[in-house]
Parts: C-alpha cells; sequence; structure tokens
C-alpha cells in the first residue's frame, strides 16, 4: 500500500469476522487455511478448527456481513463424510441463510493423496521419517472423523432477501482461464432469467451465440470422405464449460443469430427435449438472450 500510495484501505487484525462486527459489505472473498488436518503447524494452512469447521463458520456468518445483493467468495475444503452426500452436508450449511448459493468443485482426493499433497506443502526439509509419521497420524485422523474424501472448491453466496433461495452444487474439473470473476457474475445472471422465464415465453425470446464457443468435432475417412457425428461445444474462456452435443443440436445452436425466436429453432427437436437443452446453453453462457 505504502508503495502504491495507495490510502483507500482499512486494515484490521482480527479472528475472521470480529474485527468489523458493526459493518456490511457488498463483496467479501476469502481464502482461508482450509486444509483438513490434525494440525496446527502452519499458519496458511492449519486453522486448528476441526475437520472443515473454518470453512462452514465463515460460510454461516458471512450472511449477515452482506449487504443485500452482495456476494461471498470461499475458496474452501470440504470433508465426504461416511454416510452423508456431500452436496446435501453443504446446503444445510447454507439453510435459512437468505443467500443463493453456489458450490464449485474443482477436484475430490481420497485422504491418502489428500494428506500427500499438503504434507508436501508443509515439509520444508523435514526428513523422510518426519514427513510419513505425519501421514500415519492424519490418516488416523481421517479414519477417526470417517472422512472418506475431501473436496478443493469455490463457495459463492449471494444475499437475496425476500425470495425462496437456491442452493446449486456441481463438478467443474475443467481447466479455467482466469480472471473469471466475471464469468461467475454472468452464471447468477443467466441463473434469474431463467428462474423468471417460463417456457412460454422463453419460446417466444431470440437467442445469439456467445462470441467465445467453438465447436470441436472428431471425423474418420469412410468412402473418401470425412464423416463426423461426435461433437464438444466448448467455450474458451472464463469456467470454460464444455460438453458433447448431437449434430442436430450444433444446428440448433449455429441458429441462434439474434433472428429467429427459440420456437422457430425448436422445428427439428421436440419442445419438451429442446428446452433443457437450452436452458442449460443459457446457464453456462453459450447462448445468450
Amino acid at each position: 500500500m505504502r508503495l502504491n500510495d495507495i490510502g483507500n484501505v482499512d486494515c484490521r487484525e482480527g479472528d475472521r469476522f470480529d474485527p468489523v462486527t458493526d459493518d456490511t459489505f457488498d463483496l467479501i472473498v476469502t481464502n482461508p487455511p482450509f486444509v483438513i488436518s490434525p494440525q496446527s503447524a502452519y499458519l496458511f494452512r492449519d486453522s486448528g478448527l476441526p475437520v472443515d469447521e473454518i470453512c462452514r463458520s465463515i460460510v454461516q456468518e458471512a450472511p449477515r456481513y452482506l449487504r443485500e445483493g452482495g456476494f461471498c467468495q470461499v475458496l474452501a475444503s470440504w470433508a465426504h463424510l461416511r454416510g452423508e452426500p456431500w452436496r446435501e452436508r453443504l446446503a444445510g450449511w447454507v439453510e435459512e441463510s437468505g443467500c443463493d448459493a453456489w458450490v464449485i468443485s474443482r477436484e475430490v482426493l481420497d485422504p491418502a493423496s489428500y494428506a500427500s499433497t499438503w504434507l508436501r506443502h508443509g515439509a520444508h526439509g523435514a526428513g523422510d521419517d518426519q514427513v510419513a509419521a505425519g501421514f500415519d497420524a492424519w490418516m488416523d485422523f481421517y479414519e477417526q472423523e470417517g472422512i472418506e474424501a475431501m473436496s478443493l472448491g469455490l463457495i459463492t453466496l449471494r444475499k437475496r432477501s425476500g425470495a425462496t433461495n437456491w442452493f446449486r452444487a456441481e463438478d467443474a474439473w475443467q481447466e479455467f482461464a482466469a480472471p473469471y470473476g466475471d464469468a461467475i457474475a454472468d452464471w447468477f445472471a443467466a441463473h434469474d432469467f431463467l428462474e423468471s422465464t417460463d417456457d412460454e415465453t422463453l419460446l417466444g425470446r431470440t437467442l445469439s451465440v456467445a462470441d467465445d464457443v467453438r465447436l470441436e468435432a472428431v471425423s474418420w475417412v469412410d468412402d473418401d470422405e470425412w464423416v463426423s457425428d461426435q461433437f464438444t461445444l466448448r467455450r474458451q474462456t472464463g469456467l470454460r464449460w464444455a460438453g458433447t452435443i448431437d449434430d442436430v443440436g450444433a444446428q440448433l445452436v449455429a441458429g441462434c443469430n439474434g433472428q429467429q425466436s427459440v420456437r422457430e429453432l425448436l422445428t427439428d427437436i421436440e419442445v419438451a427435449e429442446g428446452l433443457p437443452i437450452v436452458r442449460r446453453l443459457i446457464e453456462q453462457g453459450f447462448l445468450r438472450p
């Protein structure tokens, strides 16, 4: 701050929200010591709280510090507990929070892989015997807590009062194209559009294709001609969503030029089949109203 002559930053030291008990914000971001470990050895890694309590506590406390329409983003790890689906567990974290919640799982690791990864981060010249002893302790801890796996991902909350809040959790293991904050904001905007637009209204809307959408084809030679019937629709920016699509679906996307209505475009697809596809393509930003 001093080097760059920045004077509009207020630094406060304390445990989580303790220094800001009288404040509210439009945006809260945090990269806490989220690693699920039995140790308190490193500030960057270990919270000293049980299992994933550091992430749960932030997610549950943050809504009271958000202004209406404000966002909170938490880089987080969470445990997959024996006999408890992780999506249901995280949904419980945000229940009655007054926030919409979108959870993106970036990777899932088994306990051995997770322990090995983070013990290497904290080794700092420790011998093999020390690392091995730490590994055994971590594995004992996971067994005692009933932890079968761990996820690493991003939890995004949006304060939205006076409405039925929603919870979404999905895997997004593809490589992202940073920066992608705008892509996450666009996803929430698309979700709002879809939530407020019934099928009949959507059928009357026109759509256009996002500039970064590309169609990839797998082709082979048949009777001296290239034949393709395996297609992948892929975005090049942001969260870089991708998915398989057939020839009819590819033609549907290509026809979204802002001129024809969705109803007119669905001439080759049953409306009952086509509308869910259109909604998913809008949600992931391939198509835009």
